[in-house]
């Protein structure tokens, strides 16, 4: 499956290359809109006994059901959340392969539903999340995106955020 890596703000705390204390994550869709982020999370964010920090799972998780909305709907603006829930199911530990993913579950009276996993190299699930989004009102949206840097442009459901935001170029925001 082709990787379509979704736009960053260079200081968000999850996703900002330039934010010193931040995650750093790299998410991507794949060609059906699951948003996916593969990657190990730093033992700077371990809380006790070397076990991922619980609110550092909850971030990731809901910045990846975030974009479901956007990633496998025909909606335009990206989302605020409205609901989560998380359930931690077994340890998360620092430093090793974790593969997340998250997906559309449904669209009901204008608020997009969302689930997520986090999983280790095994494939057994450490943390399941699932929340309830409500789109970014459209003049803000226009703001949030001038904010974006956008790696792949033009690709897939890129074009639509380029057709009617019109974001600056990506060396604009750097």
């Amino acid at each position: 499956m082709n990787r379509y890596y979704l736009p960053h703000s260079s200081t968000c705390f999850i996703c900002g290359a330039k934010n010193e204390v931040g995650l750093k994550c790299k998410f991507y869709a794949d060609d059906n809109g699951s948003v996916h982020l593969d990657s190990a999370i730093d033992q700077n964010y371990a809380g006790f006994a070397k076990v991922v920090h619980g609110g550092v799972q909850t971030a990731i998780l809901d910045e990846a059901m975030g974009w479901c909305g956007f990633t496998q709907s025909e909606m335009n603006e990206l989302c605020f959340t409205r609901e989560l829930a998380v359930k931690f199911r077994k340890n998360v530990p620092p430093m090793t392969p974790l593969f997340l993913e998250a997906n559309l579950t449904g669209v009901r009276r204008g608020l997009y539903y969302s689930e997520a996993k986090i999983a280790d190299e095994s494939g057994a699930v450490l943390t399941v999340a699932s929340g309830v989004f409500v789109p970014i009102p459209k003049a803000v949206m226009e703001l949030v995106n001038n904010q974006l840097l956008y790696i792949d442009d033009g690709r897939k459901y890129f074009q639509k955020a380029l057709d009617v935001y019109k974001p600056k170029p990506f060396l604009e925001g750097l």
